[in-house]
């Protein structure tokens, strides 16, 4: 596949507006067929598997897509999925599944996490996809409904369901309050990443903290360790469960040896063009 320049993918897609109106104009010809309702992301979807969505991404782009921790941990509950399986009272995956799943060798590019985190990965997972109506419950059992094969699409489907349909306390749920700020304030956020290229969690939490009060929310039981501040239990909560998810979908990468001692991380050069498709529900 030929590269395409970081100017050619913008000569491509001139803002967001301008995708939706060609959509638009798409969705209206009587040769396109909507699967669903006719939402802004299904249109955008459908027009660009039509026009090959591909071209619209360099191949270090597609490359990253690809590899993310996200995908690879969708591939593996699909591969566990391809039997049958039965549905547990109050579970979306039953419990033996996951002591399945954990055992895998295919976990090994979650080579820093044990047991329990690659289970609590697996769970946040479910979340998403049954919030995303990638994972159904039907007569008793498990259906798993892609929206296709192509990793382009479900990555993006599986974003969009985690950035804007499954309730985060749901999948952030040592501290509820703080969880249902976090995603009211999503965009928020998001605003203040996209004009970052390397930041430090302390440092964006405390603006990101400035701005909405969040760290108000935070537990200070613990008032005999000092250390538990308000503004340092809220990093902890971004970097544990919003900047971790980030990373598995290759949207961040943490940063090793930099000279000071605080937990940086460097931005996606692709990013901006992810967060404009699937921010529109």
């Amino acid at each position: 596949m030929e590269t395409v320049s970081s100017s050619s993918r913008k000569a491509k897609i001139k803002g967001i507006s301008t995708v939706i109106k060609s959509c638009a104009k798409f969705y209206h010809s009587e040769s396109v067929e909507v699967q669903g309702e006719p939402d802004v992301f299904n249109v955008i979807s459908s027009y660009y598997k039509a026009c090959s969505f591909d071209d619209y991404y360099s191949e270090d782009i597609l490359s990253n897509i690809s590899n993310c921790n996200a995908l690879k941990l969708v591939k593996n509950i699909i591969a566990l999925l391809s039997k049958p399986w039965k549905v547990e009272k109050e579970r979306i995956l039953p419990e033996n599944f996951y002591k399945q799943i954990v055992c895998k060798k295919a976990n090994s590019f979650l080579s820093d996490a044990d047991e329990d985190l690659i289970k609590y990965y697996y769970s946040q997972l479910a979340h998403i996809m049954k919030a995303g109506k990638m994972i159904k419950h039907f007569k008793g059992e498990i259906i798993l409904d892609l929206p296709s094969d192509s990793d382009i699409d479900i990555y993006l489907a599986l974003l969009k369901a985690f950035w804007n349909l499954v309730e985060w306390e749901d999948i952030f749920p040592s501290n509820v309050d703080m969880a249902k700020s976090l995603y009211n304030d999503r965009n928020i956020f998001k605003d203040m990443l996209l004009k970052e290229t390397i930041v430090d969690v302390q440092s964006i939490s405390n603006r990101f903290s400035d701005l909405t009060g969040i760290s108000n929310l935070a537990d200070i039981s613990n008032k005999n360790n000092k250390s538990f501040t308000p503004d340092k239990i809220f990093a902890s909560f971004l970097d544990f469960y919003l900047l971790k998810w980030l990373e598995h979908f290759n949207l961040v990468k943490y940063q090793n040896g930099l000279s000071n001692d605080r937990v940086s991380f460097e931005v996606s050069g692709f990013a901006s063009e992810i967060f404009e498709i699937i921010s529109y529900k």
